[in-house]
């Protein structure tokens, strides 16, 4: 990054590109803005308060929802445990899993009667139907508040905001930012003075808070609220759409062992979604995690879903060796996995704890794209031994790569693709920009 370009942390830039295809900012938030834990008085507060979680439906709208998106919804149970002891009662509906009509949706809203409604959506394009969702509720009644979080709202608060139907946007890492939403409706404290935008008495000027401070002890989390779904309907639940990435056995798990990325890739949001600082949970913390759903819900396979677990190489070592050491191996898988941290050390106790498959990130196959466009720091040679060295160990390897970069010539793109046969992974998956 050019030592002129003096960057502003008070301003969110989005990954701007100059004429030579250069990222010119990468930083999007400050990494020292870290967060502890929201103190409320719990004794002061009256559990009257019924809250309500949803995922929209997404064939509501006209977009592709051939992926699986019926995912265990982790993020809505995490932050359900962080408010069950303030509230009268917590409540989730996932109304994709379900198939719920519009008209189903607002008959079970009803019959809840909540008081808050918070609503997640992964990406924009999935954006239309948190709005129909909003409307949905507020059509039930006026004075439910409703609050929409997730990616799309983080990425796109200002315009998530504009829908009249909507209360509150939460901006970054909800936990603690909804725990204190719900504290405000109680009389306990005031709303978040970071993470939320809203309209000022409901209409007019806009309160806009900016990014949620970083959570920076996630050991001190409390586990899912699991019991608040059907766990083994999404633990077992098979996809339909042939993908590699696929559980080892079920029923499973999806697992986040850590947040942030400090990577400076050009095209990844997850700097301005998770923050650019690398924020770890402990192995025996993660582990304790792996023996309680084992226990509780008797899983036997893992999805690690970390953006980045391998951002520590030393970390990623320790908490294979406590699964190892603690009895917890059993089959699993790595969606991102950053090929440039890998070593043969590494590689052989994430195949004695249960490793059969990894997704690296290539992106590219050429030198002048990966290092002056993309921002990775890959070796091309360290990648393909550490990618014969996993398929050797028994590690099905997936490649990701990106065609159509800014500057991007046809002779670089015939180079990509030719490298991805030349690192001879068992499956290459290109992806137009």
């Amino acid at each position: 990054m050019n030592k002129n370009n003096n960057l502003n942390i008070k301003k969110v830039h989005k990954g701007l590109i100059d004429n030579q295809g250069r990222r010119k900012y990468f930083r999007l938030l400050n990494p020292k803005l870290l967060e502890a834990p929201i103190e409320i008085d719990i004794k002061s507060i009256k559990k009257s308060q019924k809250i309500l979680f949803l995922i929209p439906n997404f064939h509501w709208i006209d977009e592709d929802v051939n992926a699986l998106w019926d995912l265990l919804p982790w993020n809505l149970c995490q932050i359900a445990a962080t408010i069950e002891d303030i509230c009268a009662e917590v409540k989730i509906i996932d109304a994709y899993k379900d198939n719920l009509s519009r008209e189903d949706l607002s008959k079970r809203i009803k019959n809840y009667n909540p008081d808050i409604v918070g609503i997640t959506v992964l990406m924009d394009q999935y954006g239309k139907a948190a709005h129909i969702t909003t409307k949905i509720v507020k059509n039930i009644s006026k004075n439910i508040i409703t609050v929409l979080g997730g990616v799309y709202a983080t990425a796109n608060p200002k315009r998530a905001i504009e829908d009249e139907n909507l209360d509150y946007v939460v901006i970054g890492e909800g936990e603690y930012v909804f725990k204190q939403i719900v504290g405000f409706y109680s009389g306990a404290c005031e709303l978040p003075d970071r993470g939320i935008c809203f309209k000022k008495n409901g209409k007019g000027d806009l309160d806009y808070r900016g990014h949620a401070a970083f959570i920076k002890e996630l050991d001190k989390l409390p586990k899912p609220s699991y019991h608040l779904i059907d766990f083994q309907s999404y633990a077992k639940s098979f996809n339909n759409r042939k993908s590699v990435d696929q559980p080892g056995a079920y029923p499973y798990a999806r697992l986040i062992t850590s947040r942030g990325c400090p990577e400076k890739c050009s095209f990844c949001q997850v700097p301005s979604l998770q923050g650019s600082y690398f924020r770890a949970r402990t192995p025996d913390h993660v582990c304790d995690e792996i023996e309680w759903l084992k226990k509780e819900y008797g899983i036997k396979a893992l999805i690690f879903d970390d953006d980045n677990m391998y951002t520590n190489p030393k970390r990623s070592k320790a908490l294979f060796r406590r699964m190892i050491d603690r009895g917890l191996s059993m089959p699993w898988t790595s969606i991102a996995t950053a090929v440039f941290r890998l070593d043969p050390e590494l590689i052989d106790l994430m195949v004695e704890s249960g490793c059969r498959f990894i997704d690296i990130a290539i992106e590219a196959g050429t030198e002048r794209v990966t290092r002056d466009i993309v921002l990775k720091p890959l070796n091309y040679e360290h990648a393909k031994k550490m990618t014969a060295y996993a398929r050797k160990k028994g590690i099905f390897v997936a490649a990701n790569f990106i065609i159509g970069f800014p500057t991007e010539t046809w002779k670089e793109i015939r180079e990509t693709l030719t490298f991805a046969e030349e690192i001879n992974v068992d499956y290459a998956k290109n992806q137009p920009v």
